[in-house]
């Protein structure tokens, strides 16, 4: 410990050594693992990552959750995403739920930018949203997934979300906006995107590309006391000039 303390990798490697040679036998599970952690980390200090992987599989072999050698795995495995997907999994079983999240955001990225596989990413996104449902830029992240997926019930279902979560009112207008445009052009639902367009407008009237939608949608269905009152209500926030009041 002292020699480790000091940062005397050498030293401290040969003193390890020399117990893992005459002692190994006669230690038990946990002092085990913390053993070949011990030797992963000084022969990860020495440049010798080979060698430190083989004493990192054994330290898990001796304890599963052995957390110092699980970290020490997450370093060593840089050059392989699986691997580290694996570490860190690892490591999010036994980590309190703020970590957990970091873990599960970190494995999502891992799947999308090194393994290609955005149904996996959009997973391990999803099981950190357990933890915190209404943290917007997961349910970004999923959302732009989806939308690149072409996955229009999904993304209309993050949008969702992302509409509960919001809290200023312009935003939340995007949101319903866009919501709408899904519903009208990809869905073919043009009763739930009028929906959509409606609220945007309740929470921005002046959202101008909303009520355009909102126009197309409404003729499209028909709905002429609808339209009407949209009308009216473009009317209204053209202000005092208005042609209502020529």
């Amino acid at each position: 410990d002292t020699l480790l303390a000091v940062d005397d990798w050498a030293g401290a490697l040969q003193a390890l050594e020399r117990i893992f040679q005459y002692h190994i036998d006669a230690i038990d599970s946990p002092d085990r693992a913390r053993l070949f952690a011990d030797l992963a980390r000084c022969e990860t200090k020495l440049g010798a990552r080979e060698s430190a992987r083989e004493f990192v599989a054994r330290a898990l072999e001796a304890d599963p959750g052995y957390r110092p050698a699980l970290l020490l795995q997450a370093d060593l495995s840089d050059e392989d995403p699986q691997s580290l997907i694996d570490a860190k999994r690892a490591l999010a079983v036994s980590a309190p739920p703020e970590e957990q999240m970091r873990l599960l955001d970190e494995i999502g990225d891992l799947y999308l930018s090194r393994l290609y596989d955005a149904q996996r990413a959009v997973g391990a996104w999803a099981e950190a949203l357990e933890l915190q449902p209404d943290d917007q830029r997961l349910l970004h992240k999923c959302l732009d997934a989806f939308v690149e997926d072409r996955a229009w019930p999904q993304a209309l279902e993050m949008l969702e979300r992302l509409i509960a979560a919001e809290k200023i009112d312009s935003v939340r207008a995007k949101y319903h906006h866009t919501a709408g445009l899904i519903c009208r052009d990809e869905l073919k639902d043009a009763a739930q995107a009028a929906a959509h367009l409606r609220a945007a407008l309740d929470d921005d009237p002046d959202l101008e590309r909303a009520a355009r939608a909102l126009e197309e949608v409404q003729k499209a269905l028909g709905e002429w006391q609808e339209l009407a009152r949209l009308y009216r209500r473009r009317l209204k926030t053209l202000g005092p000039e208005s042609p209502a009041d020529v």
